[in-house]
């Protein structure tokens, strides 16, 4: 298996995380929502 390294600023890992959280159901996801700026489904 071949490993790739991935490069993120800061602000893509923030968004990512939040984006993550809804999914473990530490957050909801208008929460998360929220957190990156995006408008609510």
């Amino acid at each position: 298996m071949i490993k790739e390294t991935v490069t993120m600023s800061h602000k893509e890992l923030d968004r990512l995380q939040s984006i993550q959280e809804p999914v473990s159901r530490h957050i909801t996801q208008e929460q998360a929502a929220v957190r990156i700026g995006v408008s609510i489904r």
